[in-house]
């Protein structure tokens, strides 16, 4: 039987947060860009239950999707990390890598996601690869050897892209946490219902492995210290759709191995 519970939370998250920034007077053009997304992730959840598993050669797209934006651009303050799709400006590693750490464990993941490190560090883009080695963490205590140098490449590599970066922050979709204080308690109370909602909906049944709630984890801190979408309270459409790619299609995976 098909569980829509976790799906839910998530929606009902994510008009808190809508609500959350109307009363804190985002502007209504951006909250409307978060509900088309949020319908938008249903349609995707859907036709992830329709479409049959994926080859894991499919995996390596997903690098290549990821580093797509340092050809086309747009570049904001020499970073260069988003998509533009019509008027909304997409990142692609923020939507994309959920399905990638989902995948079954073999050789071609484990390239797929040293290539979109390797691309996060060209972007640059400190807070999406902050959120990914954060995932890796689980692989600490693994035996296998291959398990082992991804995480010492991620560390070695987070090591190298851990510079100052300078971009604006963009209001209601980055640094949300350390901008609460200038909200109304209205506002302040829906984030926090939108916090509850999209954690509770990420531990629904194991609705997401722990790689998955550890790399929306190390986003959410990752917002905290620098210039990158808050996932769950900021109006990020690229960040919702991710989240709801990080939820269970069906019972089988998206990608076989």
């Amino acid at each position: 039987m098909t569980n829509w519970r976790p799906a839910a939370l998530l929606s009902l998250a994510a008009l808190a947060t809508m609500l959350g920034a109307y009363l804190a007077g985002a502007p209504p053009g951006r909250i409307a860009v978060y509900g088309g997304a949020l319908a938008a992730g249903w349609l995707l959840l859907g036709l992830r239950r329709l479409l049959p598993p994926l080859h894991a050669a499919w995996l390596l797209l997903v690098p290549m999707l990821i580093a797509l934006p340092m050809l086309t651009g747009p570049e904001f303050e020499g970073a260069s990390r988003w998509l533009p799709i019509g008027p909304v400006r997409l990142q692609p590693a923020l939507i994309l890598l959920p399905l990638l750490l989902d995948a079954p464990r073999s050789r071609l993941q484990a390239i797929a996601v040293l290539v979109s490190m390797i691309a996060l560090i060209f972007q640059p883009d400190w807070g999406t690869f902050f959120a990914l080695a954060s995932a890796l963490i689980i692989l600490v205590p693994s035996e296998r050897l291959r398990d082992r140098l991804m995480v010492a490449a991620a560390l070695a590599l987070l090591a190298v892209h851990l510079s100052t970066e300078t971009a604006t922050t963009v209001r209601f979709i980055e640094n949300v946490l350390t901008d609460l204080q200038t909200f109304p308690l209205g506002s302040i109370l829906a984030y926090g219902a939108a916090l509850v909602l999209g954690a509770w909906a990420l531990a629904e049944d194991h609705a997401t492995s722990t790689s998955l709630q550890l790399f929306w984890g190390g986003a959410l801190l990752a917002s905290l210290i620098g210039p990158y979408p808050t996932p769950l309270l900021g109006l990020s459409a690229s960040a919702l759709l991710g989240l709801f790619l990080s939820l269970p299609a069906k019972d089988r995976a998206t990608f076989k191995a």
